[in-house]
């Protein structure tokens, strides 16, 4: 068995014992894999931006708590593959393409999550 099974293997019983804590739905699991666009290079300080646009207010507030840092979001598990190493925990900022940098899968797994209210495993590669 390869590294990279290992490690996948290793997360995914992670996210499933984690998860059948959150709640007895199904698990819904989403793979995002890709190359750079897919790591994400967005620094933390583009959050407050959203706020100065209407239409992005509502994204803000679902991925910014009230003082102003990123939110964890305990029904939505990351498995992080990429060359750096592995990276696993419920979902916020920092799984992008380094721990200070945000990816696509923070404001998708936030919405999907909200939008669903079942439990959620995000393995991404990039």
């Amino acid at each position: 068995m390869n590294h990279a099974t290992k490690a996948l293997s290793a997360l995914l019983l992670t996210a499933l014992l984690g998860s059948a804590v959150v709640a007895a739905k199904p698990l819904k699991v989403y793979i995002m894999a890709g190359q750079s666009n897919m790591q994400g290079h967005a620094g933390f300080n583009t959050l407050p931006y959203l706020l100065e646009d209407p239409a992005t207010v509502a994204l803000h507030d679902r991925l910014v708590d009230k003082d102003g840092q990123p939110k964890v979001h305990e029904g939505v598990q990351v498995s992080l593959i990429t060359d750096y190493g592995t990276h696993q925990g419920p979902l916020t900022a920092g799984f992008g393409a380094s721990k200070t940098k945000l990816g696509p899968e923070l404001a998708f797994g936030a919405t999907m999550h909200e939008k669903l209210q079942e439990p959620i495993l995000i393995i991404k590669t990039a």
